[in-house]
């Protein structure tokens, strides 16, 4: 009997994989055979690699799919996704009838005749970005922990794979001596238009941040590459999220309860300003140790090195919570702290308060038709060596 030769259709996340990893230089033999493909097909994901890598870096599609095909309509598509993410980030349950609605009413807005969103338009939808029933899950033990694994073997891998370790516009750069960045909004929040800022006067780096309102999806990017988190499972693949904030805010309480007890004892009322919590929060920032943000980034999939004896720092109570805890207790003790509030109240007080910007439905369509029209990153042309200007201070979080 002859052998048919079976056709082997990988997904959209592999073929980036192997994308970077064949760009090492490496022979196409010995990738061929990884991968069990013929050259040829190897030849033809080379030809395409700019499209199949621009789909990873805009995250336009889920990883897992196997074909790149966009929507008849794909401006609802795309602002019905930036919808969605909002109301992920505030935890609102949205389902199939609700998402039908929200696209109707985008198209009418775009003035879209004869659009109706059907079950399998929506379906479609859904699939394309991998959008489960469960559209919202804030919780870590409810988050797709086979989707978190793919994006860490496959998204992030492919994503690194890229980078260098220390890029080039560090040298001769002493990061511990950058100042903290202060900016000011009449809303208090994190807005867009601060972010974009922010990310445009980066250079050769990729951006890997979460899905929110105040993140928007900026075009026309050379030098920078902004890469989303899968929504809703930060707390596996966001670093920050781990623990490094926690402790951060454990500094910063303590130190705040600290100077709250010598103006009692002092007989002078506490108050506390706008410089007095930056400098309390540099100070806070600065007691996180090295090996919690490195072991952070590690368990979040940012590198492969385990080191042998690594202290496990996630979910240990730090030493500092301790000496924090001791002191409530203490304060408790003299009836200067109230018995009915733990110190994780203390510590997630503001964990429910909104910080980024809410964005209406025309916000959304205006910044979605912004697409066509990228005037960002003008840097990417600048001398490389000109790196003396560089004001941003947290960068360094995986590098140590």
């Amino acid at each position: 009997s002859v052998n048919k030769k079976i056709c082997k259709t990988l997904s959209i996340g592999t073929k980036a994989n192997a994308i970077c990893e064949m760009l090492t230089g490496e022979s196409k033999a010995v990738f061929a055979k990884k991968f069990n493909v013929p050259r040829t097909t190897l030849n033809s994901w080379l030809e395409n690699k700019d499209k199949i890598l621009d789909v990873i870096d805009v995250d336009t599609f889920s990883v897992n799919r196997k074909r790149i095909q966009t929507s008849t309509h794909s401006d609802i598509e795309n602002y019905l996704l930036a919808w969605l993410c909002q109301a992920r980030a505030q935890s609102i349950l949205v389902g199939g009838p609700i998402l039908a609605e929200k696209a109707n009413q985008f198209a009418a807005q775009l003035g879209v005749a004869n659009f109706e969103c059907t079950n399998g338009w929506l379906e479609h939808f859904k699939a394309r970005h991998d959008i489960s029933s469960r559209l919202v899950c804030r919780e870590a033990n409810s988050a797709p922990q086979l989707q978190i694994n793919e994006w860490k073997s496959m998204t992030l891998v492919a994503i690194l794979a890229q980078y260098e370790l220390k890029p080039h516009c560090f040298n001769g750069i002493q990061i511990n001596r950058l100042p903290v960045q202060y900016m000011a909004n009449k809303k208090a929040w994190m807005v867009s238009t601060i972010f974009e800022e922010y990310v445009c006067a980066f250079k050769k780096v990729v951006l890997i941040v979460d899905n929110c309102p105040a993140h928007p999806r900026i075009t026309g990017l050379k030098a920078v590459r902004l890469q989303f988190l899968l929504p809703n499972t930060t707390s596996h693949t966001k670093p920050l999220d781990s623990v490094i904030i926690r402790n951060f805010k454990i500094h910063y309480h303590h130190d705040l309860v600290m100077r709250m007890i010598v103006a009692v004892d002092s007989g002078k009322a506490f108050k506390l300003d706008v410089l007095m919590s930056i400098t309390i929060m540099k100070k806070a920032w600065d007691l996180v140790e090295k090996k919690t943000i490195a072991n952070c980034f590690r368990h979040c999939g940012f590198t492969c090195e385990q080191p042998a004896g690594e202290d496990n720092v996630l979910g240990v109570e730090s030493e500092e919570s301790s000496r924090f805890s001791n002191t409530i207790d203490q304060l408790r003790i003299i009836g200067l702290w109230p018995t009915d509030v733990s110190q994780d109240d203390f510590i997630d007080v503001d964990a429910v308060v909104s910080v980024s910007e809410l964005t209406s439905d025309s916000d959304i369509v205006a910044a979605q038709s912004k697409i066509d029209k990228p005037d960002h990153d003008d840097n990417a042309e600048e001398d490389e060596n000109n790196d003396t200007n560089i004001q941003h201070s947290l960068i360094k979080l995986a590098a140590d």
